[in-house]
């Protein structure tokens, strides 16, 4: 079973990643490694083909080198900065190039572990790179050592993550129960179920007003008796 990398997050959440062994780093290197013959075979036939009519030959020898040097350090740069760490061969083989806190590569320790393969190839075929990683219980070359870098497996699914302090993930509504802190034989309070509000198609007819009779209070008023007045 590959080793796991266990990581912290700032808001106490524990991450662990499956580091990548030596065979799955070998696959991955010789697929980038046909990639980047590819690449530069497509550069020298068109250097070829554009500098062809100048007399010097040493123009197309050094534009060849020029290319070369670029595709084999600029390579791996590339997709380490732009594809969060997955060249096409490391993608192909499922595994990735991340800091050694689990966050996406940037420039600089990109820079340094691919300037450091030529250590790591010494004497031949990666030997030495090799012999570091198998040495190392994270599997890190020469290279990752002084980036601070770590090649871990791509999950299929997302990392593990564990919160330090425990919270159960669940779809059932819960209650939520306080105590007060100044007293202690208080007993808990607990919260209520809020009562959702009826759906517009089941809302209650609206009360209707209460008819009044207008014949009943007409005839309570009191009318002036015109007939009790005397006449001057």
């Amino acid at each position: 079973m590959p080793l796991e990398k266990q990581i912290i997050t700032p808001e106490n959440i524990v991450i662990r990643y499956q580091l990548a062994g030596p065979v799955s780093r070998g696959v991955a290197w010789m697929n980038d490694f046909v990639f980047q013959g590819i690449l530069i075979g497509i550069g020298v036939l068109f250097i070829n083909i554009f500098f062809s009519g100048y007399s010097v030959r040493s123009v197309n020898e050094v534009l060849t080198v020029i290319h070369a040097c670029i595709i084999l350090f600029g390579y791996h740069t590339y997709f380490d900065i732009f594809a969060e760490g997955r060249s096409p061969g490391k993608k192909s083989a499922g595994i990735r190039v991340v800091r050694l806190d689990g966050q996406s590569i940037d420039f600089f320790p990109s820079i340094i572990r691919n300037l450091l393969r030529i250590v790591d190839f010494l004497p031949i075929g990666f030997l030495l790179g090799v012999i570091t990683m198998l040495m190392n219980e994270q599997h890190q070359r020469i290279g990752d050592l002084l980036a601070q870098t770590l090649v871990i497996r791509e999950p299929s699914r997302p990392p593990d993550k564990e919160p330090i302090v425990g919270f159960v993930a669940s779809d059932k509504p819960r209650f939520r129960a306080t105590r007060s802190t100044n007293n202690s034989s208080a007993r808990p309070v607990v919260q209520k179920p809020i009562k959702r509000s009826p759906s517009p198609g089941n809302k209650p007819p609206a009360p209707t007003a209460k008819p009044t009779n207008t014949a009943d209070s007409d005839s309570d008023a009191v009318l002036p008796d015109t007939d009790s007045e005397e006449k001057p």
